[in-house]
């Protein structure tokens, strides 16, 4: 029987049939040299007695290890909590906590002037029926600003009115319209206690404390006249959307007698606003400046189509010529407006 293994050794895997695998098997044959004739005949053998009806006998360990690792395997992916993080998370989101109160005012608008004090007014609203709800107001910049009174109460439903100063500044803010480095925070809590403890908070605000956060935006003439002297439009048009009412800083010599030199109607088509273009109506489209110019001559000036579609659809004159015999058009041909919207519209 050795010789006959031996002969084995000769042969190719795939050539040693189940019974020869056997007699190998049940020999006396160190394993050793076992696998020198099988080779992978093992596992090609146990794969054909695995897949016949038939079980192979031969090796009933490894099929037993095969199946303790695939058991392995597949535990962690059936045991991972795949649904237990969402859960977690949907377990510790906090439900949206109730506002307390509002602020009318989105920013914090100051007419700056400089080397003097600055004030302007916040009014506050409770929106709680029934509990009173204290406030506390931070800012950023307390060697700046001032803010009385810095705390209170507002009873269920009922206003306040909170004063900010400036102190005197002796330059022009940095930064302007919007500081970049001015900010205020205004903390409310039905427990005025809470409000003590807020300041330690990363954020300045914890459970059950509302915040609102209100940025500064400086404007007033000093400051338009100051970006319209240094070119800078981007800052003259924030101004003037913020506060339309200094339109006729920018042309003060037009203030005479018996002129209207910045009508209301003008003042909103120079700066495109056509709600209140609208809101003026037909009744103010005669008006004009000192220079004879319509509120559609300003428009047409200022390349604000929509203002300018709005004014000829209400009924404006686009063939009135203005002190110096122009047109709109002729205005917005003036200014460049060659290729813009402007003159279709006209």
């Amino acid at each position: 029987n050795f010789s006959w293994l031996c002969c084995l050794r000769n042969l190719p895997w795939h050539t040693i049939t189940e019974d020869q695998h056997s007699l190998i098997a049940r020999s006396s044959m160190p394993a050793k040299e076992q696998s020198v004739i099988l080779g992978t005949a093992i596992s090609q053998t146990s794969l054909r007695a695995s897949s016949s009806a038939t079980p192979s006998h031969s090796h009933p360990a490894r099929t037993s290890t095969f199946q303790r690792r695939s058991m392995a395997a597949v535990k962690p992916a059936c045991s991972v909590p795949a649904n237990s993080a969402d859960a977690a998370k949907t377990a510790a989101a906090p439900e949206p906590e109730q506002q307390l109160l509002e602020v009318a005012e989105e920013e914090v608008v100051i007419d700056f002037k400089p080397s003097s004090k600055c004030r302007v007014d916040l009014r506050l609203r409770s929106l709680h029926p029934t509990l009173p709800v204290a406030f506390k107001v931070q800012t950023s910049s307390p060697l700046k600003f001032l803010v009385s009174p810095p705390r209170g109460a507002l009873q269920p439903l009922s206003t306040a009115t909170i004063r900010v100063v400036l102190r005197p500044q002796p330059h022009a803010p940095p930064s302007f319209p919007r500081s970049r480095a001015d900010r205020f925070l205004v903390l409310s809590s039905l427990s005025a206690a809470q409000l003590d403890s807020a300041a330690s908070v990363p954020g300045g605000a914890g459970v059950g404390i509302g915040a609102i956060r209100l940025r500064v935006f400086f404007g007033g003439p000093y400051l338009l006249r100051l970006a319209a002297d240094a070119g800078d439009s981007a800052a003259v048009r924030l101004i003037l959307r913020r506060q339309p009412h200094l339109l006729p800083v920018l042309n003060p010599e037009a203030a005479v007698p018996d002129a209207e030199p910045w009508a209301p109607l003008h003042a909103a088509a120079a700066r495109g606003d056509c709600a209140e273009v609208r809101r003026l109506g037909q009744e103010a489209l005669a008006a004009r400046d000192k220079d004879g110019r319509t509120a559609l001559h300003v428009a047409a000036a200022a390349g604000e189509a929509e203002a300018v579609a709005e004014l000829v659809d209400m009924g404006a004159d686009s063939a009135a010529a203005d002190a110096r015999g122009r047109t709109p058009l002729d205005v917005a041909r003036e200014k460049g407006y060659v290729s813009t919207s402007v003159l279709f519209v006209l």
